[in-house]
């Protein structure tokens, strides 16, 4: 039986599954790093606001203004979720990342398989790969740029995949 997938079906996968494993790793550091500096702000605005209240010199204006910073950036924190943002987008790229090895694995095993074996698997493997397409977010355009720039770097190649396994 001939197989209903070409090769170049299968790099594409692993092409896309592998650029964008990347851009979700960016993305996720993105958040990361949003999260951690929004709250740790927050924390600071909101502690030098309460040390300067025990202070009798200070101005009520400006403990006012120090409390309303604190509590805006509190609320951007809220409104954001960056922990949340950074968690799927972590996940995200985890997925894909599976889903590019289960393809390069594909590649180099469906030679001893059956051939509707194989034509099943890289089916399942396009519904894992819209899946998760589904559920991803999309990355921001410097989360991708970065992303990219990793995969042409080679942060994503094996040893083995360039011919160098020593």
């Amino acid at each position: 039986m001939k197989l209903q997938f070409s090769d170049k079906e299968l790099d594409r996968l692993i092409e896309s599954a592998t650029y964008s494993a990347q851009s979700q790793f960016e993305q996720a550091k993105t958040w990361r790093l949003v999260d951690w500096s929004v709250s740790a702000l927050a924390a600071a605005f909101a502690g030098v606001a309460g040390i300067a209240q025990l202070a009798t010199d200070v101005p009520a204006p400006v403990l006012a203004v120090l409390a309303l910073v604190a509590s805006s950036l509190v609320i951007v924190h809220a409104t954001l979720r960056p922990e949340g943002r950074y968690v799927r987008g972590r996940d995200a790229g985890n997925a894909y990342l599976s889903l590019a090895s289960s393809a390069r694995v594909l590649r180099d095993t469906c030679d001893g398989l059956a051939a509707d074996e194989c034509d099943a698997t890289f089916r399942g493997l396009l519904a894992e790969q819209r899946r998760v397409n589904v559920e991803a977010e999309l990355p921001f355009a410097p989360s991708f740029y970065r992303g990219r720039r990793n995969v042409r770097a080679g942060y994503q190649t094996y040893k083995v995949d360039v011919g160098d396994a020593a």
